[in-house]
């Protein structure tokens, strides 16, 4: 069985939205978690958190206010929403918007059904085209912070040996006993080693 795909619409043809969103719901594969009239009710929606976080955005292409353009660029550069997908629906024809709108972060770019009642077949047709960009983005996304934490892993180990390092210099510490601390740093015993160093090293100074 098909997971359903929680998704966030924003159109601001209130027809076309409600037969969107009953259409979609019609399949079984998709959540409609929230509808937004266009680019600034969607962040409002986002930033207060006041809906669950949708997995991938429908959004329209020309709306008043904050149009398709505008919400993918509004996704793309906000760090803690450029993980989901922007899939823009729209009447406007595929060249040159379809490249534009890739060109800034869109995953896909469709043309919208003849008619209303289209649309619960519309969103079977596309259902695997969406679950790969939210999967992808998912996999880029977990990849990125992967590669973050160990960034900073490696830089906060780095800074701790270099401040251990010149603590034992100030204070006069053998070599010997900087060698057993480079040996068990980053465990239990490596800590009681590095306690014993310390107060070794307040030992031999006058």
């Amino acid at each position: 069985m098909r997971r359903k795909i929680k998704v966030l619409i924003v159109e601001d043809n209130e027809d076309e939205r409600l037969f969107m969103k009953e259409g979609f719901l019609q399949t079984g594969l998709y959540e409609i978690v929230g509808e937004a009239e266009n680019g600034n009710e969607m962040l409002m929606l986002l930033n207060e958190a006041s809906i669950p976080m949708p997995e991938v955005i429908l959004s329209d292409l020309n709306m008043p206010g904050r149009n398709g353009f505008e919400v993918i660029m509004d996704v793309k550069t906000n760090t803690s929403l450029s993980h989901i997908p922007v899939i823009i629906l729209t009447t406007a024809p595929l060249q040159p918007y379809a490249e534009r709108c890739k060109n800034l972060g869109a995953c896909a770019y469709y043309t919208k059904p003849d008619t209303f009642l289209e649309y619960k077949g519309f969103g079977e047709k596309i259902y695997p085209e969406i679950s790969e960009c939210v999967e992808k983005t998912r996999l880029n996304y977990n990849g990125i912070k992967k590669h973050k934490r160990f960034f900073a892993q490696r830089i906060l180990k780095t800074y701790r040996r270099a401040v251990s390092f010149s603590y034992c210099l100030y204070r006069g510490v053998p070599q010997q006993h900087l060698a057993i601390y480079n040996l068990f740093r980053g465990t239990p015993r490596g800590l009681v080693s590095l306690l014993s160093i310390f107060s070794q090293g307040r030992q031999r100074t006058p």
